[in-house]
């Protein structure tokens, strides 16, 4: 996280994305975001524990805003990938994936996705 506040002299980000599916991951990002910033959090479809928040520090002090992604249907992905299509030329989001595997391959794909290299594991099952 020091390393954004670093980047960004004290100020934060403007967007975090949260994909990773880890409940610690919204925490973190939420303390990565900078005023009034916007977390888009695409990672959660089940339920795998709970967070501690403080509501004031959290959100209210920063006047967060939060895109959830429940993903239950194709039109709810829509609002995240408008927001990822607006700051794309300000953000490598493209980068974001690094590594790209065959569906005959999805089990070192699941391996790999859990090294600490990996940042986001893509099936391409056309591949």
């Amino acid at each position: 996280m020091q390393i954004i506040k670093d980047l960004t002299h004290g100020r934060g980000a403007d967007v975090v994305l949260e994909c990773a599916g880890v409940p610690q991951a919204v925490r973190e990002g939420l303390e990565m975001l900078r005023v009034s910033g916007l977390m888009v959090e695409a990672g959660i479809f089940q339920i795998l524990g709970e967070i501690s928040l403080s509501p004031h520090r959290h959100l209210c002090a920063k006047n967060v805003r939060i895109l959830a992604v429940g993903g239950e249907e194709p039109a709810a992905y829509g609002p995240s990938m408008r927001q990822m299509v607006r700051y794309m030329r300000h953000y490598p989001l493209r980068e974001f994936v690094t590594h790209r595997y065959g569906l005959g391959d999805a089990a070192a794909a699941v391996q790999k996705s859990i090294e600490p290299e990996s940042i986001k594991v893509v099936l391409e099952p056309w591949r």
